[in-house]
């Protein structure tokens, strides 16, 4: 995953740090887990960028049932649209498999959840 933000990028637009194990290792070759809540609903989204991947599970604050869980081990960009205190927005490229298809996985954190996955003609991007 050769184009992706920074973790500040990433801190700033979950606002809040990432745990890891691998503390000592750089930003692109670890594990992130960003954990928290906006609103009602618990976000854990994983980004390892070294591994070309990407995952997020919803919760609502007060259950542990996954009411949205995607996970993706071919991102090959990612890029982060909208970081407002009331607009919070980001994009996935994943499955780029033959140089013809992509599929796009457009996230909005803030003001309201929503998922849209897109399968389009790589030309497009």
């Amino acid at each position: 995953m050769n184009l992706i933000p920074n973790e500040l990028e990433w801190m700033s637009l979950f606002n809040t740090e990432p745990s890891t194990k691998e503390e000592a290792l750089p930003f692109y070759y670890r594990e992130n887990i960003y954990e928290f809540y906006v609103e009602d609903l618990h976000y854990i989204i994983k980004i390892f960028p070294s591994m070309d991947e990407f995952s997020i599970k919803v919760q609502f604050k007060n259950e542990k049932i996954d009411f949205v869980y995607l996970s993706f081990i071919t991102v090959y960009k990612m890029e982060i649209n909208s970081d407002k205190e009331k607009c919070a927005k980001f994009t996935v490229y994943a499955n780029k498999e033959d140089d013809r298809f992509y599929s796009k996985i457009e996230i909005t954190i803030k003001p309201n959840f929503s998922i849209k996955v897109i399968e389009d003609f790589l030309h497009n991007t």
